[in-house]
């Protein structure tokens, strides 16, 4: 099958509306049993499927676990939006709390970057703390 006539564009495309589908970034196998263009494509156009995913405004695959909610709203969120609009939307995932200072973190640290504390409390994504 030739794929004459393609362009970068229609590649992007291609994995958006693939994300779309499947409601987050595809994987290279994906891409191969899904797509409209075979995977070699991307590697000849963008050097890499993980370069096009970029060029494309996508999640690479594998950066954050579960894309959808609140982490795509993280992801999307503006680079100059106001931290305590982040912060709130942080209470709705996983997260843990230093317990001497209270300081909010996504995945548990060897110890707070803020006071040094070792010991931190796991909240589960919406419940009170």
């Amino acid at each position: 099958m030739s794929f004459s006539g393609y362009t970068r564009e229609d590649l992007l495309e291609e994995l958006i509306r693939l994300e779309e589908e499947i409601g987050r970034t595809p994987t290279k196998d994906e891409v191969q049993q899904l797509g409209k263009y075979p995977l070699q494509l991307y590697h000849s156009e963008f050097d890499s499927l993980k370069d096009a995913v970029k060029t494309a405004d996508l999640v690479p695959v594998g950066q954050l676990t579960a894309m959808s909610g609140v982490n795509r709203a993280l992801w999307e969120a503006p680079k100059d939006a106001f931290p305590t609009e982040i912060s709130s939307l942080y209470e709705l995932l996983d997260h843990w709390v230093c317990v001497e200072c209270g300081r909010t973190l996504l995945s548990k640290p060897e110890q707070c970057g803020e006071c040094g504390c070792t010991d931190f409390r796991f909240v589960s994504g919406g419940e009170q703390e």
